[in-house]
């Protein structure tokens, strides 16, 4: 959809009215839209507004930054081509809605656009949780010590890098992705790029010459840490604040999904198909009749039972910000509610947990802490009916269920959507299902049987060899 100023004059007056309860008229006078992120279901632009407040006779100039979620008016389909309710848009706007009026870990709710599934938000800067935090691959590890050892001579040209340990074609996704993260900057000077070392550089890593190349700082893998927290301290504050402050009415006029063991059952089985397809394999039919029964004996049927708690239900560091305070505290917030259902409270931390393990550098140890910490808060609590010594199970359990749907959600991506993203992007969806896949493998050979039967795991392993 193309933006107007009328229309953006009318969003913005009933943003106010609604507010304020008073009737006051905007005028947009200027705006600038900016494109900052797209995926294959959604695009995110950043919009600049200069406009006035006119009330009682008196002007007052202001300016706003926004974020403009767009769904389009089409059909919305999920990774695996299959197409997703239409009121999980509106359920999206309106949970955003209610809940942001109560906690500062989402963004804030401006307007919603139902005819054009548009949703209206707080602009929270560009800072993803996910790929700011994330470790580099080897490869841009290995392009930016060879940056950071010129550095101090002249800035290294494209050139010269292409000379140099003979890179091939992943010289330029490493470059597009350190490009992203604003660790490089490059100049031109006519034909002639050059590349040079950013602020955001220097603050995260120092280079060591004789061999030892990239080496992280201290107060950064510190800072890693603190946010690592911050980051459990969302999840907890979202599901409470979705627990205690929508009441029957919200709850009924939201309509969020209460899965059962056969929806547990049937998603597993399609993100599953969907890695095979992406493999050039298929589920055999006895095995896919197997696989359906077993899982929902023991992991469906757990998964069912403890789904009392609204989740997020896909709250991997992507769908998370860090936001810098502005004479405020520091503070991560969720900005995807797309997919928010009941659910176990333990699996947006699983979710979380898993992708900083396997991306962003968290060790064993540590891993462990949040685990226990996780579990310790949730105990403190005194949930009605639930039993802390079966979190270790809950969590085992979903190990393999949030696994399933990682790998078979990236899967259906790379398979049906690989076009909308750049090389660095198809490198990185790449290396995250390859890492789930591997991720799924040991936490197969680790699960006990009481969790996941030995039929199950034959069956599983079978495909993933």
């Amino acid at each position: 959809m193309d933006l107007t100023k009328e229309y953006l004059s009318h969003i913005l007056s009933e943003y106010y009215k609604e507010e304020y309860k008073e009737d006051l008229r905007v005028v947009v006078h200027n705006f600038e839209e900016t494109p900052i992120a797209r995926g294959f279901r959604s695009k995110i632009d950043k919009l600049n507004i200069e406009y006035s407040i006119l009330k009682e006779g008196k002007t007052e100039d202001k300016k706003l930054i926004l974020c403009k979620k767009e769904y389009g008016k089409g059909k919305i389909m999920d990774s695996s081509k299959i197409e997703n309710k239409k009121e999980m848009c509106d359920r999206e706007a309106n949970t955003l809605n209610l809940l942001s009026a109560v906690t500062n870990v989402l963004p804030s709710f401006y307007a919603y656009d139902k005819d054009h599934k548009i949703i209206f938000m707080e602009y929270l800067g560009d800072t993803v949780f996910g790929r700011d935090f994330r470790e580099l691959s080897d490869m841009s590890k290995c392009v930016l010590a060879d940056i950071a050892a010129h550095q101090s001579e002249r800035p290294i040209s494209l050139a010269t890098l292409k000379k140099h340990r003979n890179y091939g074609e992943e010289l330029d996704v490493a470059i597009e992705d350190l490009l992203k993260l604003n660790l490089i900057r490059e100049e031109k000077t006519g034909n002639n790029i050059e590349y040079i070392l950013t602020p955001k550089f220097s603050d995260r890593f120092e280079f060591r010459g004789n061999g030892i190349g990239i080496v992280k700082k201290d107060n950064y893998v510190n800072q890693k840490n603190t946010i690592f927290n911050m980051g459990l301290d969302t999840i907890f504050t979202f599901q409470d604040k979705a627990i205690t402050s929508l009441k029957i009415n919200d709850l009924l006029s939201l309509n969020i999904p209460k899965p059962n063991r056969n929806d547990y059952c049937q998603k597993a089985l399609r993100k599953f198909r969907s890695f095979l397809r992406y493999e050039g394999n298929d589920l055999k039919k006895k095995d896919e009749q197997a696989f359906f029964e077993l899982y929902s004996k023991q992991i469906g049927a757990r998964l069912e039972y403890e789904s009392k708690n609204i989740i997020q239900n896909d709250c991997h560091p992507l769908n998370m910000m860090f936001v810098k305070g502005n004479g405020n505290e520091d503070r991560v917030c969720i900005t995807d509610l797309f997919h928010t259902s009941f659910g176990p409270w333990l699996s947006d931390i699983v979710d979380f947990l898993t992708y900083l393990k396997l991306f962003c550098g968290l060790n064993e140890f540590d891993y462990e802490g949040l685990v226990n910490s996780s579990f310790g808060r949730r105990a403190s609590l005194n949930c009605k009916g639930e039993d802390k010594d079966s979190y270790p199970t809950l969590k085992a359990t979903l190990d393999i269920d949030r696994t399933i749907y990682a790998l078979g959600s990236l899967s259906g991506i790379l398979l049906n959507y690989k076009n909308k993203f750049s090389k660095s992007e198809q490198k990185a969806l790449e290396t995250r299902r390859m890492a789930y896949k591997g991720f799924l493998k040991d936490t197969l050979t680790n699960t006990s049987p009481r969790i996941c039967s030995n039929e199950l795991k034959d069956i599983l392993m079978k495909y993933l060899i």
